[in-house]
């Protein structure tokens, strides 16, 4: 069996403790690490040695500490004794069934890799082998990884994986989102191993402790792109996908907003879709999506006089862009420099716009040196992963930057965020690779950059008319072929494809000429827009619903949290001595004042026992009320249906 397939095992084993058996990351690795320590040697154990057994046996790789931890564990139930740093075996070690799990998860996993090699031959006529399938998925979830915050030792607990050719991670897309439309087990068994990898990034961070923490006293500053994913002009698995990360964030107690220079650029944005929608020379990805959507140069201008209101029924909304501050000033050349060695950028504005954004983040940040995302105070949030790296490298020369970066992937955000409460969000790993899927099966700059060059080539010599020329720039349906023809590698794009794709077009647009099929295609759009425009108004609500119960929640949380304690105070107080145990003549003081004392006692031995806090219960309470208040909410807009 292969390093890669055992990874893909693990993971699978990763997600089964902790969904279904609901498990901590570290008695996943406890029940992983065992099997182990049965056929260790006749010599002491150390984190590093079983680290690197671990990643031997099971594919994933796990920071010293996070063993450290296991092993102090299995010392503290008696089963190791540690001395000068090292650990040794004491008494023998219980059994685990994970033999059974990955005979289990190896079978579904080479269910999906047979199901997949079947569609790259049957759809594509690519032959591939059963390793060759394996690393292009191994590459797949490589991308569900956590970048550039130092918090997180590794990006991944992955292997190193190379990256595989573009063609291959479309049809790996394409195969994803037919068994999702499908409604193909095989779906299940995909979410499965993504999972998996989300929940593998935990194992990466030195700090597990703190994925406890919420989101409460961070700011998170949504950039352009990411707002124009929320008013569902950019596909709607984006939307889909930015709308429960907002969702999330929120519920985590951290606030959504962006600068008004964002918003500045935002309006720029729309104003310009509006006034290009008929220009065959405007192919941005808003003006595509617009023009598949059938929307006119009204419907973006209605957009653009209330996108903040749009905006605010998510719980979003703008605030004040921060002064230059001289002593928090930072270098924008060097900033400039180097964004510039990573984003190519076609419009010059948009560059001094994210300048501005990474500049104000550090005036936010005040010169604190955060050693975690929950306490950075301020995080830009973007789609643009050159961007988030170009960042990281410049923040690097920066106390306040330099453990977390100033700029963090809505990707990466998303993992993080639902590992701090994965059943609060189970939609979400679905939705991820929706968007991940979709966002692979559309041209990327350089084959759309090499197609328009290739466009511009053939008519200057005459192979295809202006109006060839103005069709395969603007329609939909080119795009479509491009992909379909080339599988979204530039290596494949020839003037004979450009020939072929214009052929597809042409056939496409001659069958919508009936008047029946101009009959379907206008009731098809009528009915796509009607049921766009319920999905916004579907997530608004759901995100209006997600607030106020949150809000809800955490008043009565915290009226009951400081009544609770007071109670504990009082009894601690009369147990003491302090108060006498039989006062104001009153039998129903004296029992409401042992009842007190009583209280204290059994809090004391249950917090001994468990080690919880009182504060760590209530966070648990919260959250189940506030899902309890937001199901019952649901159910009485009629967004649920009662079981």
């Amino acid at each position: 069996m292969t390093q890669t397939h055992q990874t893909l095992i693990s993971l699978a084993i990763l997600k089964s403790d902790l969904d279904d058996e609901r498990r901590d990351y570290l008695s996943y690795i406890e029940s992983l690490l065992l099997p182990l320590l049965k056929s260790w040697p006749d010599e002491p154990v150390t984190d590093t040695q079983a680290a690197r057994q671990f990643e031997a046996e099971y594919g994933l790789r796990i920071p010293d500490r996070t063993l450290q931890l296991v092993l102090r564990r299995l010392a503290r139930q008696g089963y190791l004794n540690r001395s000068h740093g090292a650990f040794h075996i004491s008494k023998a070690l219980p059994e685990t069934n994970l033999g059974q799990k990955r005979a289990v998860a190896s079978a579904h996993i080479d269910q999906v890799f047979k199901e997949l090699t079947n569609y790259a031959k049957s759809e594509f006529g690519v032959i591939w082998t059963d390793d060759e399938a394996e690393e292009t998925f191994l590459d797949f979830l490589d991308r569900f990884g956590v970048d550039y915050l130092r918090a997180y030792i590794f990006r991944t607990t992955l292997p190193e994986v190379s990256e595989s050719a573009p063609h291959k991670q479309f049809i790996l897309s394409s195969f994803v989102r037919s068994i999702y439309a499908d409604k193909n087990p095989l779906f299940e068994s995909v979410i499965v191993l993504i999972k998996g990898q989300m929940y593998g990034n935990a194992l990466t961070c030195p700090d597990l402790e703190g994925l406890q923490k919420n989101f409460k006293r961070l700011t998170f500053y949504f950039d352009t792109p990411l707002l124009l994913n929320l008013l569902n002009l950019q596909g709607e698995h984006e939307f889909d996908s930015t709308t429960e990360l907002v969702s999330m964030l929120i519920r985590l107690g951290g606030r959504v907003v962006f600068f008004d220079h964002t918003a500045t650029e935002l309006e720029s944005v729309l104003q310009a879709t509006a006034n290009n929608l008929e220009n065959p020379d405007a192919t941005g990805r808003v003006v595509r999506e617009v023009r598949r959507l059938g929307l006119k140069r009204g419907d973006i201008t209605l957009k653009l006089s209330r996108y903040d209101s749009e905006l605010r029924q998510f719980g979003v909304q703008s605030q004040r862009t921060p002064e230059y501050d001289v002593d928090l000033q930072i270098e924008e050349s060097s900033l400039e420099a180097e964004i510039n060695r990573h984003v190519k950028y076609k419009h010059p504005r948009a560059l001094e716009f994210d300048i501005n954004s990474i500049r104000s983040i550090f005036v936010l940040r005040r010169g604190t040196v955060p050693h975690r995302l929950e306490d950075a105070r301020a995080v830009l949030v973007t789609n643009n992963d050159a961007l988030s790296r170009a960042a990281f490298t410049f923040g690097q020369t920066h106390n306040s930057t330099r453990e977390v970066s100033p700029v963090i992937t809505d990707f990466s955000l998303a993992n993080v965020a639902w590992l701090k409460s994965p059943m609060d969000a189970p939609n979400l790993p679905v939705k991820e690779t929706l968007a991940a899927c979709y966002a692979a099966m559309e041209p990327n700059a350089e084959l759309w950059g090499k197609y328009l060059t290739e466009l511009q080539r053939l008519e200057e010599a005459g192979e295809i008319t202006a109006d060839d020329h103005a069709v395969l720039r603007a329609s939909g349906l080119s795009e479509k072929a491009l992909m379909d023809l080339t599988l979204g590698d530039e290596t494949l794009l020839r003037g004979d494809t450009v020939t072929e794709i214009l052929g597809r077009v042409k056939k496409e647009l001659s069958a919508e000429e009936s008047a029946k099929r101009k009959e379907e295609r206008r009731a098809h759009d009528a009915t796509r827009s009607r049921l766009r425009s319920e999905l916004e108004r579907k997530k608004r609500l759901e995100s209006k619903i997600d607030r106020i119960s949150y809000q809800t929640a955490s008043g009565i949380g915290w009226i009951v949290f400081v009544l609770v304690v007071l109670a504990v105070f009082l009894g601690m107080t009369f147990g003491s001595g302090v108060v006498p145990a039989y006062i104001l003549d009153s039998i129903l003081a004296t029992a409401a004042t042992n009842t007190l004392i009583f209280l204290a006692i059994l809090w004391g031995l249950y917090s001994s026992v468990f080690g919880s806090s009182l504060r760590s219960i209530f966070d648990r309470w919260k959250r189940y009320m506030a899902n309890a208040i937001r199901k019952r909410l649901k159910l009485i807009v009629g967004l649920e249906v009662e079981n």
